[in-house]
């Protein structure tokens, strides 16, 4: 089994709509997982968490997202934040519940 190397994300819920947003480097709130600013030690991701805490008028429930990378790249994420990445809508169309928004 490949070796996995794992690293943290910033992720919080923002306060205008309750999307997913990710911290950036420079500290501004983005929608792309892509984006956010990915840590591999513990001290600057929890610098970064006491920002995202402190910064109540965009957001909420500040939290670390553990991210394995694989030696192929390949993402490995908890259920709760594949389901977050991928958003409620889009999860109830795969699983059967709902018709694309396009029908």
């Amino acid at each position: 089994m490949a070796a996995t190397r794992l690293q943290f994300l910033v992720s919080a819920s923002r306060l205008s709509d309750g999307g997913v947003v990710y911290l950036h480097r420079d500290r501004r709130w983005v929608e792309s997982f892509d984006e956010g600013w990915r840590h591999d030690d513990a001290a600057s991701r929890d610098g970064e968490l006491v920002f995202a805490k402190s910064d109540e008028a965009h957001v909420c429930n500040a939290h670390v997202v553990e991210v394995g990378v694989a030696e192929d790249g390949a993402l490995r994420l908890s259920a709760r934040e594949r389901f977050r990445r991928e958003g409620a809508a889009k999860v109830r169309v795969r699983l059967g519940y709902e018709r694309p928004a396009d029908h």
